[in-house]
């Protein structure tokens, strides 16, 4: 710190920072330039990449209308095949293989159709042929899906132990001593009731009161860990469904990965993360208000509201997922298009101009001056022997 005199004849401590101006030295006021240069550089490309991030969210909330409308036929079809079959058999051994087979094979049929219905939205596919999405089906469920379920494990299980084994003694000791209280209770059993005392913040498991706060820190956790699976594979589940058509583009099952990572997790944790931890939060609120409801149409509209809010929620993902393979392709296609341009030398061009300028100049003697009334005259006539 430097201390000046100011104009009360009083000092006052200045920061000894380098100012870019007129006076310095010639190479601090080069430095200080270069500085400004590419710090203006990093604000202007970091508010870039913000707004695209923010444009990327609202698209995504808007496609996600056409998404919802796109999906909600066929996700009423496959989950109707699924309650007729389960319905019509008394056979306990049945009914769990319908739901271990449509629940699983069903549900990833669902979410490759919500994709493709992104992807027709932006009409960045063609209609879909049957092979086509059978195979689709088969090689999402059984290299993403599985991938996502082994990475979505690993990640609960480290804020599992760190939150059974860290937080919840250091914030609540007598849950800690009510879990070891319990004889003969093992581990994993252990970590599970924290886990369910977690996942139920308004309820009094342990006899601590109720955990909201803990508990919305747990499930945000969670929900970033979600995030961050949507963002590594979200590009390759959508060139997946891409390849459902005849002519497929024939994207290999890591064509894009990570790509816009940053997009789809920031549009997983505020469009899809937030509001179902705001729905989650208004459950006892709103099963209350449906036991005080004055009429019966009164229920039924609230019951409808929430389903439709939830599917639009769990629509959003899948336009997220389309918009970032559109944006992957087209960056992939803008890539090879610059390859393929010639390269110019600059400075080769530059030399060629010169020299031909040169040689111009040599072989005229001198300047020469751009007479319109002599060019005119040079210029044949119709009475001209030339023409004939």
């Amino acid at each position: 710190m430097l201390s000046v005199v100011s104009a009360t004849g009083s000092f006052a401590p200045q920061a000894a920072t380098p100012v870019c101006g007129t006076a310095g030295p010639t190479r601090l006021r080069r430095k200080c330039a270069k500085h400004q240069k590419r710090l203006h550089f990093a604000t202007n490309l970091g508010k870039a990449y913000l707004m695209d991030i923010f444009s990327f969210i609202a698209r995504s909330l808007v496609l996600a209308i056409w998404v919802s409308f796109r999906l909600l036929p066929i996700a009423i079809f496959v989950y109707a095949i699924i309650g007729v079959l389960i319905f019509a058999t008394d056979n306990a051994i049945v009914i769990g293989m319908i739901i271990v087979l449509l629940g699983t094979f069903g549900t990833t049929f669902i979410y490759l159709t919500g994709i493709r219905a992104g992807l027709m939205s932006l009409r960045a596919t063609t209609p879909p042929t049957a092979n086509g999405l059978f195979g689709a089906t088969v090689k999402l469920f059984f290299v993403h899906l599985l991938l996502q379920l082994l990475m979505m494990i690993v990640l609960y299980a480290v804020v599992i132990a760190f939150f059974h084994f860290v937080l919840m003694p250091a914030w609540f000791p007598e849950v800690q001593e009510t879990v070891a209280g319990v004889p003969g209770l093992p581990g994993g059993v252990g970590m599970m009731l924290t886990v369910g005392m977690l996942s139920s913040p308004f309820a009094d498991l342990a006899g601590v009161g109720s955990l909201v706060g803990p508990s919305f820190l747990f499930l945000t956790v969670l929900s970033i860990c979600g995030g961050i699976c949507l963002g590594v594979f979200g590009v390759p589940m959508a060139g997946l469904a891409a390849n459902a058509v005849q002519h497929s583009p024939r994207n290999d099952l890591v064509f894009g990965m990570g790509s816009h990572f940053l997009h789809q997790f920031t549009l997983y944790f505020i469009a899809v993360a937030l509001p179902s931890m705001a729905l989650y939060a208004g459950y006892p609120a709103y099963i209350a208000m449906m036991l005080d409801a004055p009429s019966l149409p009164f229920i039924i509209g609230s019951l409808i509201g929430v389903v439709a809010i939830s599917f639009y929620i769990y629509c959003i993902p899948f336009a997220g997922m389309a918009l970032a393979y559109r944006g992957t392709r087209e960056a992939q296609a803008a890539e090879r298009q610059f390859e393929a341009a010639p390269v110019v030398d600059v400075v080769e061009q530059e030399a060629s101009v010169r020299s031909l300028r040169q040689q111009r100049q040599s072989g005229s003697g001198g300047a020469s001056v751009y007479v319109p009334e002599r060019q005119r005259a040079s210029r044949p006539t119709e009475d001209d022997n030339s023409y004939e």
